[in-house]
């Protein structure tokens, strides 16, 4: 591959509100500090803090579809076309042969309809994997009535009628039919896609699962401690729990 010239940054928020949006901005810094051009492609406004880093947006100005009606969720959460338009538009005008894709979370303000004009750049794409949703339909591998993890295999038909949405089996189903047009539009299992995951065991699931994991690695979270030196925790007699990530994000979004 060339050099690198620009790395696009694609992810459903341009600030902070969580884990993966909190290390998709990370990135963006990150990049920029090693005098990559970046852009950051988003579903939302912009955030103007990164514009101080010499970052560029695109922002889409798009609602997380936890905040839209049911019936303008459901659809704008299984395609969105003019997002899909947009970042072909952006691709048209701006890809070089250096040019890398980096991409995170789609599933709030963005839509599985970001993989149609990715696909043409599949073999300059990353994918991080910051939860499931690439190939679980709910996001977590998890059975939130009942508070357990789930080892079914997406799609299957143990899947399909496993009641494990934490809202209805009708709102199952429609995950079901986003799930199918995900894989149909991203081609997961043919296009030259790198993927990258959080841990080894995260990456050990999505291959049980039977996603295409051939050429990926592990990338884990940066970690900045807050002093240097020990805690003695075992003095202490309260609990204080700082977390969020997988379980957090598939509590949350639709």
């Amino acid at each position: 591959m060339a050099d690198i010239d620009q790395i696009l940054v694609i992810h459903d928020y341009s600030t902070r509100r969580g884990g993966a949006s909190t290390l998709a901005v990370e990135a963006v810094q990150q990049y920029r500090a090693r005098g990559i051009p970046v852009t950051l492609f988003s579903g939302e406004v912009e955030n103007e803090a990164l514009q101080e880093t010499g970052a560029k947006s695109v922002s889409r100005g798009a609602k997380p579809l936890r905040e839209l009606p049911t019936l303008s969720a459901l659809s704008q959460g299984y395609h969105r076309s003019a997002t899909a338009k947009a970042l072909g538009a952006w691709i048209a005008q701006n890809d070089t042969p250096g040019t890398v894709y980096h991409m995170n979370n789609w599933s709030q303000t963005l839509s599985p309809s970001v993989f149609e004009p990715l696909r043409q750049v599949a073999d300059r794409t990353v994918i991080t994997c910051h939860d499931y949703f690439n190939t679980c339909p709910n996001g977590a591998f998890l059975h939130f009535g009942r508070s357990q993890a789930c080892t079914l295999k997406p799609l299957s038909l143990a899947c399909a009628t496993s009641a494990c949405d934490r809202r209805s089996h009708l709102h199952k189903l429609w995950r079901l039919a986003r799930q199918r047009h995900l894989n149909a539009v991203a081609d997961f299992g043919r296009a030259p896609y790198t993927f990258s995951f959080i841990h080894e065991r995260m990456r050990d699931r999505f291959e049980a699962a039977g996603f295409p994991i051939e050429n990926s690695t592990v990338i884990r979270n940066p970690v900045e401690a807050w002093c240097n030196e020990r805690v003695q925790a075992e003095r202490n007699s309260d609990f204080f729990f700082v977390g969020g990530g997988i379980w957090a994000d598939a509590h949350r979004t639709r």
